[in-house]
C-alpha cells in the first residue's frame, strides 16, 4: 500500500480509519491500517 493509495482511500472511503495529525501531517497507525485491510480483502480472494 503506497502513501498515495492511503491518501486516496482516506478521501474516497467513509469507513477508512481517521488519521492522527502530528502538526499538519496526517498519520495512520499501522494497526488501524492492518485491521481495515483485513476487513476489506482484495478482490478475487
Amino acid at each position: 500500500m503506497t502513501v498515495q493509495h492511503v491518501y486516496n482511500l482516506n478521501s474516497s472511503r467513509d469507513d477508512f480509519p481517521a488519521p492522527v495529525y502530528v502538526g499538519r501531517t496526517p498519520l495512520w497507525p499501522i494497526d488501524r491500517l492492518n485491521a481495515w485491510r483485513e476487513a476489506h480483502p482484495k478482490r478475487g480472494d
